[in-house]
C-alpha cells in the first residue's frame, strides 16, 4: 500500500487496514499526533540509592568517620580534637545511584458507557501514536482497562486493538478503581515513566501523569479531546471521518478482507498438507484435495471480480502422486508406482522404469509433493523435479532431446545438493546449490543450459534458498535469500538470512544480513512493491500460525493476518503472490503488491 510520506511513520501500523480505511485513520492520526507530543523521561521521577563508597571528604556523619581518625583520639586526644576545630578530618562519602524509572508507558481505557460510540475513535488513533512513540524511544508500551486493575496487554498485534475495541463495561471509572491500580503499581518491581488515564471521568486518577479525555461534540460532526498534563492544558476537536468507515472501525473490521465477489465456495475439501502451486505468471491456483486429486482455479485480474475458471483433475488411485506441477491453466505430475513413473497430463512424456533412489529419491508416504516444473518451449518440454536428496532431476521429451541430443525416457542430474530452486518466468527456472560454506545460483533457460551464473562466498554452510523477481532475473535483477547455520551462542538460537539483488551485470549483487526469531517459519521470498523503495522482503509465519511478517533489510511489517490458523501456504517467485490453506481447509490468494485478497475458496462441510 502507497502512503504519502505524512503517514509513513506509523506504515507498521496502517498496514493493519484496508486501503479504504486509510484515509479516515491516517487524517486522526495526523489531527492527534502533536497533541500528544514526544516521550520525556524525567530524573525526578527516578529513585536514589547507595551505591558503595565514592570518596573522602572532610564533612560527614561521625558514624563515617576514618578508623585511622579513630586511632589518633585514642594515642593522641589534643590532635584529635585540634583537627575537629579546623575540618581536618576525613569521612568516608557514600555514592549514589539513580534508578531512573523505565522507559514504559501504560495506558488506561475507560471502557464504560460514557467512551462509547465516537470517543472509541479517538481510542484508536491514541493507541498507535502511543505504541508508535514508545517504540521510537526503544520503551514498552503496555495497555489496559480502567475497570480491570492489574491486567495489562501488550500492543503489538492488530488482535491486541481489536480486544481493545470489543472489551466494554457497565460502569464508568470510579475511586475504587483507581485506588487498585495503585496499590497494584506499588507492588510492581518496575517503575512507570509514564500512566495515560484514557476516559471521560473527572476523578481524579492518582498516579496518572497524563488525563487524556474525549466525548463528542455537541455542536458540530467532531470529538472533543482535552489532554492534561501537570499544569498544563491543551484541547482539540478531530473531525469525524465518514459514518461507514468510522462503523467499520468501531467494529474492529479493519483489517483486509477480499471483496465478497472474490469469495467462492467449492464442494471437495482442500488438503491441509500440501501447499498450493501458482504459476509463474499468477493467472492459476492448483489446491491438493483431501480425496485423490486437485483442483485448479483461475486468478482474478482484481479483487472484485470472481474466478472464471475452474476445473477438477483426478490421478489414479494405483499409485502415489509425487510431484504436481502447471503450465498455463494445466495441472500435470508424476505418479510413482513401485516399478514405474508416470507422467500424469504431461505432454509429450511416456511412462518409463522407475529410476534407483540414488538417481531419484521419491520415497513412498511424502508430506507434500517434490518441487516440479513443467517448461514448455514450443514444442521442446522439460520437467525438472528436486528430489529428497538435493539432486535437480530431469527428463526431456522428443522434440526437447533432439535439440540437445538428450534421450526421451532417460533420467539427467542437472545438480546436486540444491538447497532451492523456482520457476522465475514461463520458461526459465533459478536453482541455488552449496558447496560447503560457497553458494552457486544459476539461472537455466528453456533449452537446459546456464543463461549466468552468480558464486557467492559465505562465512557458514548454505541451509536453504528462495527465489523472487520473476522476468527480472532475465535481465540480471533477480532476487534471492538464503538461509545459513549460526552460532546459537550469538544469535540465540534464532535464524540467520541474507537477502539478495542482482544489481545487472553477471555477477554482480548487493546484500543485506537479517536476523529472525527460531519460532518464525520463513516460506518465501518476494519482492514488495508496495513499500516506499522495492526491495526483496522475507515472508515469514509467527507462532500463532495467523499472523503473516514481511522481513526486509529495513525492518519487519505486518501483511496479513487469517482468520484461522494457516496449515500450508506457497510464495511464487514468479508472481509476487501467495496461496494458503487455513486449518478451516479455506483457500485464499494474497497479493503482498495490493495487500489485499484475490481469491478466497471455502471448501465443502465435513
Amino acid at each position: 500500500m502507497q502512503l504519502p510520506p505524512s503517514l509513513q511513520p506509523w506504515r507498521l501500523w496502517l498496514d493493519w487496514f484496508s486501503p479504504d480505511l486509510t484515509p479516515a485513520i491516517g487524517n486522526l492520526l495526523l489531527r492527534l499526533n502533536p497533541l500528544v507530543g514526544q516521550y520525556r523521561t524525567e530524573t525526578s521521577m527516578g529513585i536514589h540509592e547507595p551505591d558503595g563508597i565514592s570518596d573522602l571528604r572532610r564533612r560527614g556523619s561521625y558514624e563515617r568517620l576514618l578508623i585511622s581518625e579513630w586511632a589518633v583520639a585514642d594515642a593522641a586526644p589534643d590532635e584529635f580534637f585540634r583537627r575537629a576545630a579546623t575540618g581536618e578530618h576525613l569521612f568516608l562519602a557514600v555514592g549514589e545511584k539513580v534508578r531512573k524509572a523505565e522507559r514504559r508507558t501504560i495506558a488506561l481505557f475507560d471502557v464504560g458507557p460514557l467512551q462509547l460510540g465516537a470517543p472509541r475513535l479517538a481510542h484508536i488513533a491514541l493507541w498507535i501514536l502511543l505504541a508508535r512513540r514508545a517504540a521510537e524511544m526503544n520503551a514498552r508500551f503496555a495497555w489496559g482497562v480502567t475497570q480491570a486493575p492489574g491486567e495489562l496487554f501488550d500492543a503489538d498485534s492488530p488482535d491486541m486493538l481489536k480486544r481493545l475495541l470489543h472489551a466494554r463495561s457497565l460502569t464508568t471509572a470510579s475511586p475504587k478503581h483507581w485506588q487498585e491500580w495503585l496499590t497494584w503499581a506499588t507492588t510492581q518491581s518496575q517503575t512507570t515513566g509514564e500512566w495515560w488515564d484514557v476516559g471521560q471521568s473527572d476523578v481524579e486518577s492518582l498516579i496518572s501523569t497524563h488525563q487524556f479525555s474525549a466525548k463528542r461534540a455537541l455542536s458540530e460532526d467532531a470529538i472533543e479531546v482535552t489532554l492534561q498534563q501537570r499544569d498544563r492544558k491543551r484541547v482539540l476537536s478531530l473531525p469525524l471521518p465518514d459514518e461507514e468507515p468510522s462503523l467499520r472501525l468501531l467494529r474492529g473490521e479493519f483489517l483486509m478482507k477480499a471483496n465478497p465477489s472474490a469469495h467462492q465456495v467449492h464442494g471437495d475439501k482442500f488438503s491441509l498438507k500440501q501447499p498450493p502451486l501458482i504459476t509463474s505468471n499468477g493467472r492459476y491456483v492448483a489446491a491438493a484435495l483431501l480425496s485423490f486429486g486437485a483442483h485448479v482455479f483461475s486468478i482474478p485480474e482484481s479483487p472484485d471480480k470472481r474466478s472464471k475458471h475452474h476445473r477438477h483433475c483426478k490421478w489414479s488411485v494405483h499409485g502415489s502422486f509425487v510431484a504436481g506441477a502447471m503450465s498455463g491453466k494445466k495441472f500435470g505430475g508424476l505418479v510413482g508406482t513401485d516399478s514405474h513413473l508416470f507422467f500424469w497430463q504431461l505432454d509429450g512424456f511416456n511412462a518409463i522404469p522407475r529410476p534407483p533412489p540414488e538417481r531419484f529419491s521419491a520415497p513412498p508416504g511424502l508430506a507434500h509433493w517434490l518441487p516440479c516444473f513443467w517448461i514448455k518451449a514450443d514444442d521442446a518440454h522439460r520437467v525438472y523435479v528436486l528430489d529428497t536428496l538435493g539432486n535437480l532431476v530431469f527428463w526431456v521429451n522428443r522434440k526437447a532431446g533432439a535439440d540437445m541430443q538428450q534421450w526421451p525416457g532417460s533420467t539427467y542430474t542437472l545438480a546436486q545438493q540444491v538447497i532451492g530452486v523456482a520457476q522465475v518466468d514461463q520458461n526459465f527456472i533459478v536453482y541455488a546449490r552449496a558447496e560447503n560454506t560457497q553458494l552457486w545460483v544459476e539461472v537455466i533457460n528453456p533449452r537446459g543450459v546456464s543463461e549466468h551464473t552468480y558464486m557467492i562466498p559465505l562465512r557458514s554452510a548454505p541451509i536453504r534458498a528462495y527465489f523472487s523477481g520473476g522476468s527480472r532475473w532475465l535481465s540480471k535483477r533477480g532476487n534471492w535469500a538464503v538461509e545459513t547455520t549460526t552460532d546459537e551462542d550469538s544469535n540465540q538460537g534464532g535464524q540467520r538470512w541474507r537477502l539478495y539483488e542482482g544489481v545487472g551485470n553477471i555477477g554482480d549483487f548487493i546484500s543485506r544480513e537479517v536476523e529472525l526469531p527460531s519460532n518464525w517459519e520463513v516460506y518465501g521470498l518476494i519482492r514488495d512493491i508496495a513499500a516506499s523503495e522495492p526491495k526483496p522482503a522475507l515472508v515469514a509465519l509467527k507462532a500463532d500460525r495467523k499472523s503473516l511478517i514481511l522481513i526486509s533489510a529495513s525492518g519487519v511489517e505486518p501483511l496479513y493476518v487469517a482468520a484461522d490458523r494457516i496449515s500450508a501456504m506457497s510464495v511464487s517467485a514468479g508472481s509476487n503472490l501467495l496461496a494458503m490453506v487455513t486449518e478451516d481447509r479455506r483457500l485464499t490468494v494474497f497479493s503482498p503488491a495490493h495487500r489485499t485478497i484475490m481469491l478466497s475458496v471455502m471448501s465443502g462441510e465435513e
